[in-house]
């Protein structure tokens, strides 16, 4: 988003932007309310009432530790080995924790963090000092695994691909800032 708000403040220094923290629930409904224009969020439901949605990228996701974990970096383990150790993860009102949840129950466990935090950012200084596993995007996690910071727990079990959407309200015209910026956003 970073990259594609600095081409778009230089195209357009005149326009205002108004950026949020909000869970990818919370984002969809500030569209649906029109408190908000548009949204990007992880979203793993491309159905949702009275928005729609256009695909950004998709991203995978990581299972890291601190290094206080590091002999799991020595080995390929399954999920459920790794239940007895503390998690880390995003609150459960979160499309994160329940893509999770939903893959933990396919798996025949049930995902129950020790820790959940609010935002995705405040997960990686968790995993550094050791508050448990956290499964984390690897445009998050790869930096700090390759400064030795983290590690990354080997998994046997496959974790499906995630998606970035923007989201936007699905009987309104997006104004013709918002129009230009998802045209940013957009993969060539």
């Amino acid at each position: 988003l970073l990259p594609a708000l600095q081409q778009f403040r230089l195209q357009y220094p005149g326009i205002r932007i108004r950026v949020s923290n909000f869970s990818t629930p919370e984002a969809v409904a500030a569209v649906q309310k029109e408190r908000a224009e548009l949204a990007v969020v992880s979203l793993a439901d491309t159905a949702l009432s009275g928005v729609s949605s256009i695909l950004v990228t998709t991203y995978s996701e990581c299972l890291t530790a601190g290094l206080f974990y590091k002999a799991l970096a020595g080995k390929t383990s399954a999920l459920h080995d790794l239940t007895e150790y503390p998690w880390v993860s995003l609150s459960r009102d979160t499309q994160t924790f329940r893509f999770y949840d939903k893959l933990f129950m396919q798996k025949g466990i049930s995902f129950e963090p020790d820790i959940q935090a609010a935002t995705v950012d405040q997960i990686l200084p968790m995993v550094q000092r050791d508050l448990g596993l956290a499964f984390l995007p690897d445009f998050i996690a790869r930096p700090a695994i390759a400064d030795g910071t983290i590690i990354e727990v080997p998994l046997k079990d496959t974790i499906p691909d995630r998606s970035i959407c923007i989201v936007y309200r699905e009987k309104k015209s997006l104004s013709a800032p918002a129009r230009e910026l998802v045209r940013i956003l957009q993969p060539e």
